[in-house]
């Protein structure tokens, strides 16, 4: 029988989800979209497992077998982080009771098949359970599935306008925040 689970993330799983984002952003390469993706690296995934953030992780099972075919990166920003995002990039967009995507991903051969949208079902039970009011993600403007995505968990949002940002990488991208009011 074949499942998808989202459960939480174990530190030894952190070199699969940076293989898993390296495998997205190679699969991206291919189509000229790697600029929709910022990726992860081991340090990151491991500050996000840090409380009170989260990463969550979808496994897909089958005949007892398990294997990881997504990731989800969440971080709950302090007051301070919040201001100066703020300020940078997003006036009006980021609330106080937010609950920030860092990053998320669905292993190519899976995408299209739901569980993007799943794993942000999951996160918005997390956001409600943990009481947080506002989910905050950065898109790349033209990346349509993943607006989509996002949309889908909440009929009530606000963007900000697109905008530059740096990857640890070298990369500059290009990004818009969406802020989901969960209520």
């Amino acid at each position: 029988m074949k499942k998808i689970k989202i459960r939480e993330a174990s530190k030894k799983e952190i070199e699969t989800i940076v293989s898993i984002s390296d495998e997205i952003l190679r699969w991206l390469e291919t189509r000229n979209n790697a600029d929709y993706f910022g990726g992860v690296d081991e340090e990151e995934v491991s500050q996000a497992m840090l409380s009170p953030s989260k990463v969550l992780v979808a496994v897909y099972e089958e005949d007892g077998k398990q294997e990881i075919i997504g990731f989800t990166l969440l971080q709950v920003p302090n007051y301070d982080e919040i201001r100066k995002f703020q300020q940078e990039f997003a006036r009006n967009i980021v609330e106080i009771n937010s609950l920030v995507i860092n990053c998320y991903g669905v292993k190519p051969e899976f995408q299209g098949r739901g569980i993007a949208k799943l794993m942000m079902e999951n996160v918005k039970f997390y956001a409600f359970s943990t009481g947080h009011r506002f989910l905050i993600g950065t898109i790349h403007p033209k990346n349509e599935g993943s607006k989509k995505t996002m949309m889908s968990i909440s009929n009530k949002f606000r963007t900000s306008k697109p905008y530059e940002y740096h990857m640890k990488d070298g990369r500059n991208l290009v990004g818009q925040n969406f802020c989901m009011d969960l209520m």
